[in-house]
C-alpha cells in the first residue's frame, strides 16, 4: 500500500498539477485515507482468512501469537504513516492546503492558517504579561517551537493579516511556494523503515523464517496464484 503511494509520488514529480494536488492533499490530511485502509486490514475477512487468523481457536497459543504479531505490524505501519505526515500539520506545510481543488477543503486550510496565526500571536503577547498566571508555561512552550520563527511563516502570516485572509490574494503566493519538486522523504521513511534491521535479523539464520517475513509471503501468495 505504501509502496504504491511512493510510486504515486514518483509520478507526481513528472506532472506539475499532480505534484501540487498531492501536496495540498497531505496538508488537508488526505493521507488519513491510507491510514484507514491500513487499519482496515485488521477487520478484512479475506486477509484474516489468508493468514489463518480468523479460524484460530481461543486456546490456540500459536494462533494467538500470530494474531498479536499481525496486530503489531499493522499498528506499526499506521503509526509510522501518521508520524511522518505530522509535519504537514505545522505552519508552513499547511499552506499547501490552499491549492486543494476541493473548495471546501481549501477554505478549511485558510481558516486553519488564520487560527494558527492568531493563537501564536496571542501566546507571544501573554508570555510577557505578568498578570497572566500561565505566562511562564506559555513562554516555556514557545521556547520549544520553531515554525513561528521561520521567515516564510512570518511573512505569509503578515500578508494574510494585511489582506484579511483573502483567498484569491494569497493563492498566488502559496502556488509559488509549492510549485517545485516534491519531497519523497516522508513516504520513503515509511516504506524502508526498519528494513535494513529486519534483513539483518533474518539473515543471521537462513533456515529460520521470521513471523514478519512469513506474513509477507502469505499476503503475496494469492497474487502468485493469479499470475500462474
Amino acid at each position: 500500500m505504501l509502496f504504491y503511494e511512493h510510486l504515486e509520488i514518483m509520478d507526481a514529480t513528472k506532472d506539475r498539477g499532480m505534484n501540487l494536488q498531492l501536496q495540498s492533499g497531505w496538508a488537508n490530511r488526505a493521507w488519513t485515507q491510507t491510514l484507514a485502509a491500513t487499519l482496515g486490514l485488521l477487520v478484512d475477512g479475506l486477509v484474516l482468512q489468508q493468514l489463518q487468523i480468523s479460524d484460530a481457536a481461543a486456546g490456540d497459543h500459536e494462533g494467538r501469537e500470530c494474531a498479536e504479531t499481525f496486530l503489531r505490524l499493522v499498528l506499526g505501519t499506521a503509526s509510522k504513516r501518521a508520524w511522518s505526515m505530522a509535519v504537514y500539520d505545522l505552519p508552513g506545510k499547511t499552506f499547501a492546503g490552499f491549492l486543494d481543488p476541493n473548495l471546501h477543503s481549501a477554505a478549511g486550510a485558510v481558516n486553519r492558517c488564520q487560527t494558527d496565526c492568531e493563537i501564536v500571536q496571542k501566546a507571544l503577547r501573554l508570555q510577557g504579561d505578568a498578570a497572566c498566571a500561565d505566562s511562564q508555561g506559555i513562554k516555556a512552550t514557545l521556547s520549544e517551537l520553531w515554525v513561528h520563527k521561520e521567515l516564510l511563516v512570518q511573512e505569509f502570516w503578515e500578508a494574510g493579516e494585511q489582506c484579511a485572509w483573502d483567498f484569491e490574494k494569497l493563492y498566488p503566493q502559496v502556488y509559488r511556494l509549492f510549485d517545485n519538486m516534491i519531497s519523497t522523504k516522508e513516504v520513503l521513511e515509511d516504506c524502508f523503515g526498519h528494513l535494513s534491521h529486519r534483513n539483518k535479523v533474518d539473515n543471521r539464520n537462513p533456515l529460520f523464517m521470521s513471523v514478519e517475513r512469513l506474513f509477507f509471503h502469505a499476503a503475496l501468495s494469492p497474487r502468485w496464484l493469479d499470475d500462474a
